[in-house]
Formats: structure tokens, C-alpha cells, sequence
């Protein structure tokens, strides 16, 4: 593999740009070369015939009939036929002249000399030349811009080894505080671990920003070498490279310290496992899930042209069983649409890893709880197979084509229902038990909006859940479909009455949720951007409000009052509100420096402009079946409304899941701008440095939404958790560094080796043999 490959494939995504321009260095090197000459025409071989015995005969060759390639060669032939040699055309007859070619000297290919230089000369290759003069001025803008390369990564790194040290030592004044308590609070541990792991990847990366650059420059250098024909290599390398700050800064010992603490806090054996903790390595096997992925899909598709083939064949189903199969549509649509999210997610997550978007450090997420787009496909195609089976048998069953060991087909819905919620909730380590706690986490987190996380992982999934609003309809449709036992008789009507109360609280719940949580932002960030998309779902929650109120559109086509013409103009601004929203903000095209060939100045996707355009007029187009999907509204077109509801959330979803591809694209772009690849905000707790819980009565009450965002990190806490443990007489009082003031400790200019601790007495003494058998029984 190439270098510059190998580069774009290896650096880390999101300081592409501050690695060696390894391009720019070849393109100077290439410019300081002359130009190469022209390919002219070589003149014609001439064929010429050779005897046996050496005489040329200076006849023309006439070319040999296609079908003598291919036919039997003659055993007996006494005598050989003549070898046809291609001579160089110097030394061939021209066809005008009549002199024989006799003179010559005898060209004996066995024993003489002559001709096997002869020979060789005639198929011999000019000798290229050795020296190339080279372009002076390139060459030394090429060094200019070597040095200034150099000097651009010195400064980068010194910025990101700077932001390293100063998290590592507020990691540090954390560890000391959560110590200190009486016991240590577990939401604390957990952020102190999580903050442990961001640091150590951290180092990560900063390796490998100095193995590839340093690669980089070897590599250029003896290009340089090469064109000039000069041996500056090693003594630039030895001189320049090697002495410079990004390579002589010493990370190894860096991230040696961090396990070293790392496994004293947390009473670790051995340091390997700790190692594996700080820094997971992926186990994915791709061949496995994929074969599984295609045993789902083909029993998939088995399954979809049997429940075809039923329709199929009885084209006349009487009007009883019609009643019944709609009345279980809503059931059946609660479990498909989830299903159909995991696969367009799948999707989405398939072209971020296709185009190295760092879509778990964007929804910051562990590594750990984290799976790539095989899994996702794996289970949605296995849960896709678990839909269709019931919905087969319930549809074979209630059509009377066969009889399941005498299941009656009402419980075929329900089982269904109950078998996805129990795969939710199971609380054993299968079926991607952490990524199941994440989600449900999350979703806690978007509910109790305001008070909850508002990072970009619940911001997407409160967008998700408004386009998913039937969703909601279903869930309650279903809930009052099995308390109420009318799935025993196929009836709806006292559901769809009891549907018609709920519909304006489930439709504007997810708007209310995003509300909230803009509000939430513009607290937190003070960026009036939030109030402005606050007032977007403020004014789509108007439009549910007043069609839920006014919006009974069952006689159309007759004459329109004026509570229609309102909602009708609430549905228009609503909908190009969020269109415009979607194309200015959430993509951030034609704002800045844009234009109709580059609609952004950075573009992920920028050999394929014309996608941003077809995003564009699909979102336009779409966004108009996202506002029926959240209004509570019967259109009567000629087909069942439970079909064309199905129809508009399919569509809804599409266009949502269409959307966030550039929406977590434009966040990969702004962390790239700013160079942003570890969350060194991942301590959460807005605690002064020496400042104990107990200094101040309101610090709970002010720090409420920074403990929330906590909870998503619950799913890890089995591992260290305190429960039915006692502290040890006088409480923890553990001292991490021996410089207790922060602005006195040293910014690790020579990380220390092993986790310090001052012992002042033999009473402290005791306390810290303590400290260590409580820690290590955590």
C-alpha cells in the first residue's frame, strides 16, 4: 500500500488536515523534475528470413494465414522452415533496393560472435540517463515547505499534549474529592472511569499522529534523496525530525502512568487488564455475522412470498375476516416500525464507517457498548424474520388456510408484542445487552427533558421520535387493544374512541420533548440558534394541537370553514419552517462562502454534489408526509387509512434517517474544523478544585443536570459498585499527587511512574492498608 494511503485510511478523522501534506511534497518533488519528453511513434520492424546455413534473404515475409497458427505441424519435414528474426531497420533492406544483402558477414547464431551482438542490439533498449537535471527553485520551495510543515505539527501537537496534561491533572483533583467521600458515590466512579478511558485514547492517538508523521517525512526525504541525487535523509531525520517536540515527548510513559493509577483506584490484578479496560479492541467477526445475516435475509424472503402467495390466492376474503385483519393492523405496524428504523440506522452507520465519520465519538458512546453495521443488520433481519413468521401464521390462520397446532390467531399479535418488549428489557448479556441499556437510557434521558442529558445523542434521538409519532399512536392503540381484552372478538371501535382522546398528547409529546431541550440548550450555552429551534417545534406543536382540536377531515370534499383554512396555513408555514431549518442549520449549506458547485465550504461528500441537491428536494418533498404523520387527521382517497398511515410513516422515516446522514455529517465537518477527537469534557462534574459537596448547600440542586447525563453510564456500574460494603473508620482520604494545590502541580513535564501517596503517620498508615482492601473489594 501506498503512503498516502495509507494515510488517509490510518490518521485519525478528525485531524486529517494536521497531518504532513504528503501530497503537496510530491506534487513540488514532481515539479522539480523536466518535463518528459513525448512518446513518439517507434519506426516499423521489418521482418527478414534467416536460413539455416546464415544467408538473409531480403524477400518480403508474407504474413502467415490465420488457420496455420492452428494446424498440426508435419512430423516428417527433413529440413527445418526458416526462422523469421525482426532486425533493427538500419541494418534492414530497403524495399526499393535491388542490391542483395550478401555481403554481410555469415550471421551464425551458434558459434559467432559478431552475431549474437548483432543479435542483441537488435532488440536492446536505449540505456536511460543517469543524471536529471532538477528545477534549483523547486527544490528549495519544496524545503520551505518541509520546514514549515514541521513547524505547522510541532505547534498542533504541543496544543493537544498541553490539552492532555491539563485533563489529566483535573482527572487527578477528581480522584482525590471522589475518594475523600464517605463512601464514594457510584455515578462519580463511573464518570471517573469513563474520564479514564477518554485520556488513554487520547494517547492513543497522539501516537499515532507521531507514527505517521514521522513516517511521512522519512518517506518524502528519500523521495527528496532520490530526485536530487543528494543523502540528506538521515541527518535531516536525526537533526530536524527526531529532535523536535512531537516525536521526543514521552507518551509511552504517559499512558504507562495512566494504568498505573488506573489500577491502584480500582484495585485491578493485572495491569494487561487493566490495559484491555482503558483501551478495548474490537472482536467483531465479519464473516460470521454476515453468513448469518444472509441465513436471516433468505429465510426472510422465503416467508415474504408465502404471506404473498395467501393474499394471492384468495383475492375474495369475506368481509368479517377483512374487519378483523384491519383491526390488528396497528398492533402489527407498533413492532414494524422500530424494526424498519434499525435497518435505515444500520444503513447510516454503514456510510460513516464507509467515509470514516467518528460516529461514536459524535453520539459519545463507549467502544465497548458500540456495534457496527453487520450486527445491526444481523438483528433487524432476525427480528424482521420473527415479524413476518407471526404475521404468516396469523394471517394463514384468520384466513382459515391452516391451523397452527390450534393457536387461535388473536394471540398471534400478542405474542408477538410481548416477545419484543421482553428482548428489550432482558436483563441477561445477550442480544447486545449494553447497547439495549444505552437506548433505553437515552430514552430516559429525552423524557425527562428538561432535566435530562441534552447532548447530540438525545437530540438525535428526540428528532428520531417525532418522526415516529405513530409509533406512539400505535403503542397506546395496542395497550388499550390488549387491557381492555377486545383482542379476544377482533373489535376497535372502543379503542379507536379512546385513540381519538390520546391522539393530541401522544402526537405532541416528542415536540414537546425537542422543545424543552432547546430551552435547556440556550441555557446551558447561552446561543439564541436554540431558541430558534425551539420556536420550530412550537409552532409544528400548534399545528398537532389545532388539527387534533379542528382537524376531523372525514367529509372532505365539502365546503372548508375557517378553523380548516387555519390549520392549513399552520401545516404550510410548519412545513417549510423545518425545511429551511433542515437545509440552513442542520446542514449548513448556502450559509457561508457557498455556492451552487460547493454549497458548503467543506463537504464530506464532496465528489458527489449532486447528492446534497436530491437531499434537498426529497426533504422538501417528504417533509409535507411528516406533517400528516403528526397531525390526527382521516383523509379519505380510496384506500384504507391504516395502509396509507403505513404508507406515510415509511415514507417519514426514509426521509428522517436521510436527513441525519447529513446531520451527523456536518458535526464530523465542525469537529474536524476544530480538531476535536476526545470528549475532555467527559468529567462531568462541575466541582471546584478542593471544594468538598458539603461547602455549599445548592450545589445538588444546581448541578441536578450535570449527575442526569450520568445515568447513561448506569450499565457499567455492576462492575465496581460499593453496595453492602462499609467505609473505613474516618471515611477515604486518599492522596493521589504529593502537590495537594492545583495551580502548584506540574503540567507532567516528566510523568511520574506509579500512583504517590504521602504518609505522614503510622495512624495514616493504617488508613491507607484500608483504603487499599476496601478498594480492592470494590
Amino acid at each position: 500500500m501506498k503512503f498516502g494511503t495509507k494515510l488517509s485510511y490510518e490518521c485519525v478523522a478528525e485531524w486529517k488536515h494536521k497531518y504532513i501534506n504528503y501530497s503537496a511534497l510530491k506534487k513540488i518533488l514532481k515539479r522539480s523534475l523536466p518535463p518528459k519528453p513525448k512518446k513518439t511513434t517507434p519506426p516499423p520492424k521489418i521482418p527478414i528470413n534467416v536460413s539455416r546455413d546464415g544467408n538473409v534473404n531480403n524477400s518480403p515475409v508474407s504474413p502467415t494465414p490465420p488457420r496455420a497458427i492452428f494446424a498440426r505441424p508435419r512430423l516428417a519435414s527433413p529440413i527445418p522452415s526458416p526462422r523469421t528474426y525482426y532486425a533493427h531497420p538500419s541494418l534492414a533492406a530497403s524495399p526499393t533496393d535491388t542490391t542483395p544483402f550478401l555481403s554481410a558477414p555469415p550471421l551464425s547464431l551458434a558459434t559467432s560472435s559478431s552475431s549474437t551482438s548483432s543479435y542483441s542490439s537488435f532488440n536492446s533498449r536505449p540505456a536511460s540517463p543517469v543524471l536529471i537535471s532538477v528545477n534549483e527553485s523547486v527544490i528549495s520551495e519544496f524545503d520551505a515547505k518541509l520546514e514549515s510543515e514541521l513547524l505547522r505539527i510541532e505547534e498542533f501537537f504541543n496544543i493537544k499534549v498541553d490539552e492532555a496534561r491539563t485533563f489529566w491533572n483535573r482527572i487527578l483533583d477528581i480522584s482525590e474529592q471522589t475518594l475523600s467521600e464517605d463512601p464514594p458515590r457510584e455515578s462519580r466512579l463511573s464518570v471517573l472511569r469513563k474520564a479514564f478511558r477518554e485520556y488513554y485514547s487520547g494517547l492513543f492517538m497522539l501516537q499515532n499522529f507521531v507514527d505517521l508523521n514521522h513516517e511521512g517525512f522519512r518517506k518524502i526525504l528519500k523521495k527528496h534523496d532520490k530526485v536530487t541525487g543528494k543523502t540528506t535523509k538521515d541527518a535531516y531525520m536525526a537533526n530536524k525530525v527526531e529532535t523536535s517536540a512531537f516525536f521526543t515527548t514521552d507518551l509511552k510513559g504517559m499512558k504507562e502512568d495512566a494504568e498505573g493509577y488506573f489500577t491502584d483506584i480500582f484495585q485491578i490484578e493485572k495491569k494487561s487488564a487493566a490495559r484491555a479496560e482503558l483501551h478495548p479492541t474490537s472482536s467483531s467477526k465479519p464473516h460470521y455475522h454476515l453468513f448469518k445475516l444472509g441465513m436471516a435475509l433468505g429465510f426472510a424472503f422465503a416467508m415474504f412470498i408465502m404471506i404473498s402467495t395467501l393474499f394471492i390466492g384468495r383475492a375474495d376474503v369475506p368481509d368479517v375476516h377483512w374487519r378483523k385483519f384491519i383491526s390488528v393492523i396497528p398492533a402489527y405496524r407498533a413492532v414494524l416500525i422500530p424494526i424498519y428504523a434499525l435497518w435505515l440506522f444500520g444503513f447510516n452507520i454503514y456510510i460513516f464507517e464507509r467515509w470514516r465519520i467518528n460516529w461514536v465519538f459524535i453520539f459519545n458512546l463507549d467502544p465497548r457498548t458500540s456495534i457496527c453495521h453487520r450486527r445491526i443488520f444481523k438483528t433487524a433481519s432476525a427480528l424482521t424474520c420473527v415479524w413476518l413468521f407471526s404475521f404468516f401464521f396469523f394471517v394463514g390462520t384468520i384466513m382459515g388456510n391452516f391451523s397452527f397446532f390450534g393457536v387461535a390467531p388473536e394471540y398471534f399479535p400478542l405474542i408477538l408484542i410481548f416477545f419484543c418488549l421482553a428482548l428489550l428489557i432482558f436483563p441477561a448479556r445477550v442480544f447486545h445487552r449494553k447497547a439495549r441499556l444505552t437506548l433505553l437510557f437515552t430514552t430516559f434521558n429525552v423524557i425527562i427533558a428538561p432535566f435530562g442529558a441534552v447532548k447530540f445523542r438525545h437530540t438525535y434521538l428526540g428528532d428520531v421520535l417525532t418522526s415516529m409519532v405513530k409509533f406512539l399512536f400505535d403503542l397506546e392503540y395496542s395497550t388499550c387493544y390488549i387491557v381492555t381484552g377486545d383482542w379476544h372478538d377482533f373489535v376497535s371501535a372502543r379503542c379507536q374512541q379512546a385513540t381519538t382522546v390520546a391522539l393530541p398528547v401522544m402526537s405532541g409529546l416528542p415536540l414537546l420533548w425537542r422543545f424543552l431541550q432547546c430551552l435547556r440548550r440556550f441555557y446551558d450555552t447561552r446561543q439564541h440558534i436554540h431558541l430558534g429551534n425551539s420556536m420550530k417545534y412550537f409552532v409544528a406543536f400548534s399545528t398537532v394541537l389545532f388539527s387534533a382540536l379542528y382537524g376531523n377531515f372525514s367529509t372532505y370534499p365539502l365546503p372548508w370553514t375557517w378553523r380548516r383554512d387555519i390549520w392549513f396555513v399552520m401545516f404550510i408555514i410548519a412545513t417549510l419552517y423545518n425545511f429551511l431549518w433542515d437545509v440552513f442549520v442542520d446542514w449548513h449549506l448556502f450559509r457561508t462562502r457557498g455556492t451552487f458547485l460547493r454549497p458548503r465550504a467543506q463537504l464530506l461528500f464532496y465528489p458527489y454534489v449532486w447528492v446534497y441537491y436530491v437531499a434537498i428536494v426529497f426533504d422538501f418533498l417528504l417533509r409535507f408526509a411528516w406533517t400528516l404523520t403528526i397531525t390526527p387527521v382521516q383523509f379519505n382517497i380510496g384506500i384504507d387509512p391504516e395502509f396509507f398511515t403505513t404508507i406515510l410513516v415509511i415514507v417519514e422515516l426514509t426521509r428522517r434517517f436521510m436527513w441525519s446522514i447529513f446531520r451527523v455529517e456536518l458535526e464530523h465537518v465542525l469537529n474536524c474544523g476544530e480538531a476535536r477527537s476526545w470528549d475532555t469534557n467527559a468529567l462531568l462534574l462541575d466541582l471546584p478544585a478542593g471544594e468538598s459537596p458539603e461547602a455549599t448547600g445548592t450545589y445538588i440542586i444546581t448541578n441536578l443536570g450535570s449527575f442526569l447525563p450520568s445515568l447513561s453510564s448506569l450499565s457499567f456500574l455492576p462492575e465496581f459498585t460499593t453496595k453492602g460494603r462499609q467505609p473505613p473508620p474516618g471515611g477515604m482520604n486518599v492522596n493521589l499527587s504529593p502537590n495537594m494545590e492545583r495551580t502548584t502541580r506540574p503540567l507532567m513535564s516528566s510523568p511520574p511512574s506509579r500512583l504517590s501517596r504521602s504518609i505522614r503517620s503510622e495512624e495514616e498508615d493504617d488508613l491507607d492498608d484500608e483504603v487499599k482492601g476496601l478498594l480492592r473489594k470494590i
